[in-house]
């Protein structure tokens, strides 16, 4: 497994998930240090991430991996 910015990770078979994050990382650098808006921003980063770790086991799992 790989982990990026393009995308969160991708599989050993080309398989990518998570391609949407760099919006919410460009978001998080917008936003002043220690500001509401970036712990805000943060946080819908972080559910994020936590959603597309769930989507990796799942599929991964599933496949018989």
């Amino acid at each position: 497994m790989d982990t990026g910015i393009n995308a969160l990770a991708s599989t050993s078979d080309g398989k990518q998930y998570g391609t949407d994050i760099k919006g919410l990382v460009e978001s998080i650098k917008r936003k002043k240090h220690g500001s509401k808006g970036q712990q805000r921003a943060r946080r819908a980063l972080k559910q994020r991430m936590d959603e597309v770790a769930k989507e990796v086991v799942q599929r991964e799992t599933t496949c018989g991996r």
